[in-house]
């Protein structure tokens, strides 16, 4: 709900979102005006702003169902929501999350854009370091899923990182990995 709720304080905006289901957009909008332009999933929209082009990037499904990042080229600045979380375990419970794409994402934005600045959705701003930061967080736990010993030293690894009480935390990334693991296996059989 912390994604477009506060859409109805702009009520003349111009509202671009990528795409999801009206009742999707209805609960997280608290039923907000409807997008004036949807990006589907891999799609950009390129706008001129002075002597700065923003490109509006539909992400495709990581954090949510559609996640969308906003990068200003000639200051090289990334506002990545959710896609980004700064020292946060980021939320993993929307049933429309894959992690497994996720990953990708951030290794497709550390690769393909120069970035000197990153507007987090959650934590402090920062450099693109986070990248990397929150590759090797769901890296490390994701190949740590059969071992428990070696879940119990990331627990300890990553205790410093911040949670948003009830939706975040180690132990929900965790059970979000296993039941990524168990679907692409019984997709397999």
């Amino acid at each position: 709900m912390d994604h477009a709720r506060g859409n109805k304080l702009y009520p003349h905006a111009h509202v671009i979102s990528g795409a999801c289901s009206w009742k999707h957009w209805d609960f997280d909008t608290g039923h907000g005006k409807r997008p004036d332009h949807v990006l589907d999933p891999g799609e950009e929209l390129k706008i001129k702003f002075g002597d700065e082009t923003i490109r509006i990037i539909n992400m495709g499904s990581n954090h949510t169902a559609t996640d969308c990042v906003v990068y200003l080229e000639k200051r090289k600045v990334l506002a990545a929501g959710d896609i980004v979380w700064n020292q946060v375990h980021p939320m993993v419970m929307d049933p429309n999350c894959n992690i497994s794409s996720w990953i990708k994402t951030l290794h497709r934005l550390d690769n393909e854009f120069e970035i000197n600045t990153i507007v987090p959705g959650h934590g402090d701003i920062t450099d693109k370091s986070v990248l990397t930061e929150m590759r090797e967080y769901f890296l490390s736990l994701k190949n740590a899923l059969a071992d428990s010993d070696r879940l119990k030293l990331l627990k300890n690894k990553y205790k410093g990182m911040k949670s948003l009480p009830i939706i975040t935390g180690l132990r929900k990334t965790v059970k979000k990995l296993k039941k990524e693991a168990k679907a692409v296996r019984n997709n397999l059989d």
